[in-house]
């Protein structure tokens, strides 16, 4: 999923970039891709690297920031039943 792998390389590849707008975007819409249920389905979507990396986030960016938020909500989103 490119708006993923987006994410990932940012945290592997910049992660003191201090105004990441392409990451928020992405975040944002992976939060609202995996709203769906059927995007949360195993081997749809890779549930354990995307929580590492928005935890990696949530780490790197003050509670204030959109990106912390956006990884905040993209990981309530994995874990809805």
């Amino acid at each position: 999923m490119a708006l993923f792998e987006l994410v990932e390389q940012h945290v592997v590849l910049r992660p003191n970039e201090s105004n990441p707008g392409s990451v928020k975007i992405s975040l944002f819409s992976l939060g609202n891709i995996i709203a769906h249920p059927e995007m949360r389905q195993p081997g749809v979507f890779p549930h354990g690297r995307a929580m590492e990396i928005c935890t990696a986030l949530q780490q790197h960016f003050s509670p204030n920031d959109v990106v912390h938020k956006y990884a905040h909500r993209v990981m309530l989103k994995m874990t809805q039943g």
